[in-house]
């Protein structure tokens, strides 16, 4: 073996390695998949891998000469339909060597799919409105809200771009636009003002993130699930001092109260509830740019769990409230996974988002102003959660694992 193939590999390795985590990627996964390619191909690959970064050293098996590189990663953003595409060509690497050398150049191709941005802002008008019209029954105060959730995607997005903003401070400035905006609705329309803001307070919270960090820190990925932990609480810490300096001006500005409790809430029927957790679904599902055909299982997935969801939760339990829809998510989108040959990330996106934000959008601000919990027990709650949603899933892997087949060797 040459140290220019050695070289190649390595050049393949990197280039796979920040595509995949730029899209999102799971960097356990990553790391797992990564290794075993090595020891297939005869070289020794160690991969550590975070969110914001990849460090990988590459030996021929038996050598003490060593390859070593470091990549960042600058933008990342969750891409369904491109871990598909990186996810195949690593299988198709694994045919053969010939085949690895043929696949090399294509992992830097332009993306295979991608939606239309009329499309996507559609999906961004339509999850805001499935997440207000069941809860609160006002058709005002509905496409209010996607309307916001439109907006502040845009704010925090090309127009923050534009304007050299990045990470933390963008997303303080997305809310403190959220709950002034909803506040002032609120005054105007005789509506709540969680029935404007919930839509892109979801797409902001970082529940998923919170949920990955946990997942990552499970598998011993410490400084990776620290990283995006730590990235989770910031955001956090952003969103809640946006909400204290927002009801602060509207304090100043006039009568205009963010939180107060809803005391006549909305009970729209059963049905009207599952039409608008179908429709959040379906958008969750072009927002992470999920393939078309895939849409429809990933709806699957996160309505089973939701109405799983719903009914446990009216009966007291602290944890298997999120671990029972939780395993239903693991199992839902590991059976697609085999039956489609994608990741299973596909299919549980949307519905791990059905059963984190609400707590996590909402209780964690209301407590600011003395309604609800104490916020050392809604920190504890978040944790648990969150920690429950993950073994869910872990639990969900253990039959797929048993009955897994085992991989072939390479051929010539």
């Amino acid at each position: 073996m040459t140290d220019q193939y050695l070289e190649n590999y390595l050049d393949l390795i990197m280039r796979y390695g920040k595509s995949y985590l730029a899209s999102g990627g799971s960097t356990s996964r990553l790391e797992e998949s990564l290794w075993d390619f090595g020891q297939k191909m005869d070289i020794e690959t160690e991969v550590f891998a975070t969110s914001s970064g990849i460090f990988v050293t590459c030996s021929e098996n038996g050598k003490a000469n060593k390859i070593t590189r470091m990549g960042r990663i600058y933008h990342g953003e969750n891409d369904m339909a491109e871990l598909i595409r990186l996810e195949n060509l690593l299988e198709e690497m694994r045919a053969s060597r010939k085949a690895m050398e043929k696949t090399r150049h294509k992992i830097l191709e332009v993306k295979s799919f991608t939606y239309s941005r009329l499309v996507f802002f559609t999906a961004l008008f339509l999850f805001g409105v499935a997440t207000s019209l069941p809860s609160y029954g006002s058709w005002g105060a509905a496409i209010g809200s996607g309307l916001l959730v439109m907006l502040v995607f845009w704010m925090s997005g090309a127009f923050a771009k534009k304007l050299g903003l990045t990470g933390v401070f963008t997303e303080f400035l997305g809310c403190c636009f959220i709950f002034l905006v909803a506040g002032f609705c609120a005054v105007e329309f005789h509506v709540p003002a969680r029935a404007f803001a919930e839509g892109a307070l979801i797409l902001m919270v970082p529940g998923l993130t919170i949920t990955n960090a946990i997942s990552e820190l499970a598998n011993h990925n410490f400084i990776s699930g620290t990283s995006k932990m730590m990235r989770g609480i910031l955001t956090l810490l952003a969103m809640g001092t946006a909400f204290l300096f927002a009801r602060d001006v509207a304090g100043l500005v006039g009568d205009v109260n963010l939180v107060s409790p809803v005391k006549d809430l909305f009970e729209g029927s059963f049905v009207l509830k599952v039409i608008g957790m179908i429709g959040s679904a379906s958008a969750v599902g072009i927002l992470f740019n999920v393939p078309a055909r895939l849409i429809p299982f990933s709806v699957i997935t996160a309505v089973a769990s939701w109405t799983l969801l719903q009914s446990v939760q009216g009966l007291g339990f602290y944890v298997l409230g999120s671990f029972l829809p939780a395993l239903s998510v693991g199992f839902f989108s590991m059976a697609f996974s085999r039956i489609f040959k994608v990741p299973s990330q596909v299919f549980s996106v949307p519905g791990i988002l059905s059963l984190v934000p609400g707590m996590l959008a909402l209780s964690s601000f209301f407590q600011f102003s003395g309604f609800g919990e104490e916020q050392s027990s809604i920190g504890m709650r978040v944790m648990i959660i969150a920690s429950s949603i993950v073994f869910g899933l872990f639990t969900a892997r253990i039959p797929f694992i048993l009955l897994a087949p085992k991989r072939q060797n390479f051929s010539e």
